[in-house]
């Protein structure tokens, strides 16, 4: 996923400057290493000729999280990863 795939999910609908850029990167690669924290496996490598829909589809819902919700949470608020998200990492995930 790039910063370009991510912006329309953003309501960002102009092309960004390097700066925007680079912050939409590293949403995207921290969604990514935490897909790949949770499932406990090595995603890139998994599946190296293509990620499944709802594997994808996890990994922009968490990156869009993190855009949302780039400040330290406030006293009296959570702001957990989706549970969708995590739903759809679940089936990935490696139990052994």
């Amino acid at each position: 996923m790039t910063p370009a795939d991510l912006r329309p999910f953003l309501g960002i609908l102009d092309e960004g400057d390097a700066v925007e850029d680079a912050m939409l990167q590293s949403f995207i690669d921290a969604a990514w290493s935490y897909c790949c924290r949770f499932t406990r496996r090595d995603l890139t490598a998994d599946f190296s000729t293509g990620i499944p829909a709802d594997l994808e589809q996890a990994h922009r819902m968490i990156a869009i999280h993190f855009f949302s919700h780039r400040e330290a949470t406030a006293s009296g608020t959570v702001n957990e990863v989706p549970l969708g998200a995590r739903d759809l990492l679940s089936g990935f995930r490696d139990l052994s």
